[in-house]
């Protein structure tokens, strides 16, 4: 899942609405202090929890940080809301709409992890992981108390709370008599083992995937290809699987299209279309037969009311006025025929009267004036009726030409990828059907056969060390069964809170194995300190669980980095936690402005890992005052083949408050970028 779109109104620095469409790979957002960045991550934390953390503790006059949360300048805003759009793997939208009274749509947010593995609070762990922000970087990671980034670890990572479960043992903690110390001995052995092999099989999982033999796989490209020695499989091969992909998709597509033309030649061809074109015919015939009476019927009322106007053409004159008076009404007050002004009753007082005058007069008139206006309307409406069943008709009558115009298209575009379609029938079906069962399993064994060339053979490797995590974990069961059998019945509610002490513990440090292989590559990209390349972890306490970072021969470097260094330690850290919170569905990562206090090369060295980041499919956001770093940030992260992106700048006007500026969208990278001459 990832961010499709956000639309917020009298938000923060917002007053009226601004609205994001999020592409899929990227979106690199760029503005002077003050401009609104930092509102655009606001409003996506606020949709996602309802909340803002804001600066801890901050107090003054009675106030706090939620009390800002809307916009308080002047003018008020016509509007306030935060809208997000999230949109699954399926391409399902969902939207979460917060307001300062109600919220809709957070039924969505239990989509977002999984509830199995997840902690309490999951929503909250998923922004606080998934938004890092310039002023906690440092703050959340290297500075931050060892029993708090414990808990931060335990929460992103996943891993179980067995909270309650301790205060229960507490209650009856005295009833602890001793413990095995050789048992204990033996646990935290096994246990080191099962942390230091489950590391290592993180490490070599990384670097292979299934495999087959090499030369297997050179012998299915070139069956599949013809490619000589000489050329570069690997690349030449993506260039063939790509166009087998777009020849699928391609043939697909169009197997679609006539598959509705055949439906629709069928449609034609039934008796029920045949009836309604003969019924249609049938109508018009009915129409123009009434329409030619109806028009011979108009000729001799109008031929009527002519004799009678020339027999009396005083009192025609005053039908044909009264009547137009009547049809005209009262305009602004006054009377259409003499300009008087008038009430509404007075003017209709006055039409009957001259009504009753004229009937008086000449009735004939009178009703021979009404019968010509009722026979003109009545021949309008024939024409009108007319006019529709023709065009009706036609249409019926046309469809087939256009069927078959529509399929003498669909040839030659077929004919462009090599393939011949015959008549618009069931046989036509058949070809395209071949024709994508051929190119997808082409690109399938290609694809298998490239796998094969991309990786080591470490296969065995990785047994060997499933075999020995298998042992090591057996080897912590049995401690455990053999800490349980020593426990007497004094002390097994105290042994029952260790063993969950030590469970939890256990399952952390699992975790960190296979979380350290991660941060100490991005702590080695971003190169924080010269002659330190690599950071480690150190975990320490049974009851009280403490998490330290050490350098070097065990030096602490939140004592001997600078800001600077910090902020490089602590973004590797954090980045390497948002990318192992396996529980986590929504794959979107969130920076706010994370250069601060860096220098330009561990800027540029940060830029690469975001690169790296995006090449796994993940939505990248990332705010910045440069704008020269914005242009870079742009071109690196459109190295995905087919994930698109955008840079926006943000400026801030007394009018509007934070509004978009510019935007200008990043197309994705071509697959061939220097052509032949």
């Amino acid at each position: 899942m990832k961010i499709k779109s956000l639309r917020f109104s009298g938000f923060r620095g917002a007053r009226e609405t601004v609205s994001l469409d999020f592409p899929p790979g990227f979106m690199v957002i760029t503005g002077r202090n003050g401009s609104g960045k930092t509102t655009v991550c606001d409003a996506i934390e606020f949709s996602l929890t309802g909340c803002l953390r804001g600066p801890p503790d901050k107090k003054e006059k009675g106030e706090n940080f939620a009390d800002y949360v809307w916009w308080r300048g002047d003018p008020k805003a016509d509007e306030e809301f935060v809208a997000l759009t999230l949109v699954d793997d399926n391409g399902t939208q969902h939207v979460i709409h917060r307001t300062p009274t109600s919220e809709s749509g957070t039924e969505v947010l239990t989509l977002l992890y999984d509830g199995d593995v997840a902690l309490d609070n999951p929503v909250q762990q998923i922004a606080r992981t998934l938004l890092l922000r310039d002023e906690e970087i440092t703050r959340l990671s290297v500075h931050l108390k060892e029993t708090e980034r414990f808990d931060l670890v335990r929460a992103g990572l996943g891993t179980a709370d067995f909270t309650l479960a301790e205060e229960k043992s507490r209650e009856v903690q005295r009833l602890l008599k001793k413990q095995n110390e050789s048992a204990l001995d033996e646990y935290d052995k096994a246990r080191e083992l099962v942390a230091r092999q489950t590391s290592e099989l993180s490490e070599l999982r990384s670097l292979a995937a299934e495999a087959q033999d090499i030369s297997e796989a050179k012998a299915t490209i070139r069956e599949l290809t013809s490619f000589g020695e000489g050329e570069d499989l690997i690349l030449a091969t993506k260039e063939v699987v790509a166009n087998c992909r777009y020849k699928a998709d391609a043939f697909a597509r169009i197997f679609r299209r006539i598959q509705e033309l055949i439906d629709r030649r069928n449609q034609i061809a039934s008796e029920e279309y045949l009836q309604r074109v003969k019924a249609l015919e049938s109508q018009t015939n009915e129409t123009r037969g009434a329409l030619r009476n109806a028009e011979a019927k108009l000729d001799e009322v109008r031929d009527a009311f002519q004799s009678a106007q020339d027999l009396s053409p005083e009192s025609a004159s005053f039908a044909m006025l009264l009547k137009h008076g009547e049809g005209l009404g009262l305009q602004k007050g006054a009377c259409p025929l003499c300009g008087k002004r008038l009430a509404q009753h007075e003017f209709e007082s006055h039409l009957a009267e001259l009504k009753s005058l004229l009937q008086t007069r000449d009735a004939r008139i009178q009703d021979l004036t009404t019968k010509v206006a009722e026979t003109e309307t009545h021949v309008r409406s024939l024409r009108t009726q007319e006019a529709r069943l023709i065009a009706e008709h036609d249409s019926l009558t046309h469809a087939s030409g256009q069927i078959e115009d529509e399929f003498a298209v669909f040839q030659q575009e077929v004919l462009g990828l090599g393939t011949e379609l015959p008549s618009l029938s069931e046989q036509t079906l058949s070809v395209l059907r071949e024709r994508i069962e051929e190119s997808r399993e082409k690109a399938s064994r290609l694809e298998k056969a490239l796998a094969a060339l991309e990786v080591s053979r470490l296969v065995d490797k990785i047994n060997d060390v499933e075999g020995g995590l298998r042992i090591a974990s057996g080897r912590v069961e049995l401690a455990t069964r053999r800490l349980r059998k020593l426990s007497s019945a004094s002390n097994l509610t105290k042994e029952a809170l260790n063993t969950i002490r030590r469970t939890r513990g256990e399952l952390i440090e699992r975790r960190l194995a296979e979380l350290e292989p991660l941060m100490i590559e991005l702590y080695q990209r971003l190169r924080p300190h010269v002659d330190w390349h690599e950071v480690r972890y150190r975990l320490r306490g049974d009851v009280r669980r403490m998490l330290s970072f050490e350098v070097g021969g065990g030096l602490n470097p939140s004592f001997m980095f600078s800001s600077g260094q910090c902020r490089a330690a602590g973004l590797a850290f954090l980045l390497a936690l948002h990318l192992s919170r396996k529980w986590c569905k929504l794959d979107t990562l969130v920076l706010d402005d994370p250069v601060q206090h860096i220098d330009d090369y561990r800027a540029l060295q940060l830029v690469e890992v975001l690169s790296a980041i995006r090449r796994s499919d993940r939505q990248v956001i990332c705010t910045v005052e440069d704008r020269s770093l914005a242009s870079l940030l742009a071109r690196r992260l459109r190295s995905n083949e087919a994930d698109s992106g955008s840079v926006i700048s943000m400026v801030y006007s007394s009018e509007q408050g934070a509004h978009v500026g510019t935007q200008r969208f990043v197309q994705p990278m071509a697959r061939r970028v220097l052509v032949g001459a």
